[in-house]
């Protein structure tokens, strides 16, 4: 059992982890880098130390008068023959709100089985940021302590980069970098409007919304990388309705 969660608790690598800004000083210079996991790194981890066959998740909605505002997630794991399980939650969001909820649900709940939890004993790192637009990115990747450092070699090979998203296993930044004009026209908001229908106006307040959500620091991981990958989809759409492109 001690074996078990010292691997379930071993840190990733480097390569692994993901960054994101917290709060910035005055003149939003410097900003302290927040860390976190995306799904598929903890699930690998998983696999990894305990086998696939070994843990299994399970999901209830939360609901009130409104409908579903939430998720439980109950992860199980098989040790010694006996299913052991442990539970944690997540709210819903704007922004892929069932499939954003059920991730971090999923995150929480490993968390109580050791996996990641180390990151939240990190200090804060100021690093250097830098306005785009209305968001505050990070300009360089903070160096991690020593004792944050894997040191059994644990998800050498699956530890995806930062921001996994929807179509493939590219990450964002990379994504958004070979993004066609075709790509962005298809991106549709939450009710389901492709970006290439809606007025200059109607981006320019969209883009507006989005950025205010990514600066108020409130996103879950997963929020943040789709949030970011429609931004880049509505300023192209609103770059090209503005030179008449489209």
């Amino acid at each position: 059992m001690n074996e078990l969660l010292a691997a379930l608790s071993e840190p990733f690598s480097p390569e692994a982890i993901d960054w994101r800004v917290g709060a910035t000083n005055s003149e939003k210079t410097k900003g302290i880098a927040l860390a976190y996991l995306q799904a598929r790194p903890v699930m690998d981890r998983l696999d990894e130390a305990i086998g696939p066959e070994n843990w299994a998740d399970t999901y209830a909605p939360i609901q009130d008068i409104n409908g579903t505002v939430g998720f439980i997630c109950t992860l199980s794991l098989r040790i010694n023959g006996e299913w052991v399980s442990k539970t944690d939650g997540a709210d819903t969001s704007d922004i892929e709100a069932i499939k954003g909820g059920i991730s971090d649900a999923f995150k929480r709940a490993a968390v109580k089985w050791g996996v990641g939890r180390y990151l939240y004993d990190l200090p804060n790192i100021w690093v250097p940021v830098e306005t785009r637009g209305k968001s505050v990115v990070l300009k360089d990747t903070p160096k991690l302590p020593d004792w944050a450092l894997p040191k059994k070699g644990l998800n050498p090979k699956n530890e995806t980069p930062a921001r996994e998203i929807e179509k493939g296993t590219e990450s964002s930044d990379n994504f958004t970098s070979t993004m066609t004009i075709e790509d962005a026209c298809k991106t549709t908001t939450s009710k389901g409007v492709a970006y290439g229908k809606m007025s200059i106006v109607g981006l320019e307040k969209m883009l507006s919304y989005m950025h205010a959500k990514v600066n108020d620091n409130e996103l879950s991981p997963e929020e943040t990388a789709e949030i970011e990958r429609k931004i880049k989809a509505a300023q192209m759409v609103h770059s090209a309705k503005v030179n008449k492109e489209i």
